[in-house]
């Protein structure tokens, strides 16, 4: 099952500034999968900020997701951020703050450069808000829809 958002009243703020350019919803595949995250370009090298405070899970490659950076939060809150530049700016274990540039925009993983965004509670992906073309900005709180 997944959650709604709570990203907002759980102090979630966008890790980048820039335009959506696929919505959680969007099909993958002609349509044999749903995208669960939403992806955001802007400038490639832009900086990726942790969305709230917690501890990395792994900063590492993945293949399909690239360089990636995934962070536990309280509350049983994920989020991972894909197709990083190869120079993750944290480590496994290490401790993060709001705010805190982990990562940099890019395309590996063999993909168009942008930021995919997920954020999962217990397990679950969780719905984050936006449709292609909305602009969202670091300084702002994710919102619950």
């Amino acid at each position: 099952m997944s959650a709604t958002a709570t990203a907002a009243s759980d102090n979630f703020y966008w890790p980048t500034t820039g335009q959506v350019t696929s919505g959680y919803y969007d099909s993958r595949d002609c349509g044999t999968r749903t995208h669960r995250a939403v992806d955001i370009d802007w400038e490639t090298g832009q900086p990726i900020y942790a969305a709230q405070s917690g501890t990395v899970v792994y900063a590492d490659y993945a293949s399909g997701y690239g360089y990636r950076v995934k962070i536990n939060h309280d509350g049983g809150y994920q989020t991972r951020y894909a197709h990083c530049q190869s120079d993750l700016r944290v480590n496994d274990g290490d401790y993060v703050s709001r705010g805190q540039h982990i990562a940099d925009l890019g395309g590996s993983g063999g993909y168009e450069p942008h930021l995919h965004l997920d954020i999962k509670r217990n397990g679950s992906y969780v719905y984050v808000p936006g449709s292609p073309g909305d602009w969202v900005d670091k300084d702002n709180p994710i919102p619950e829809d």
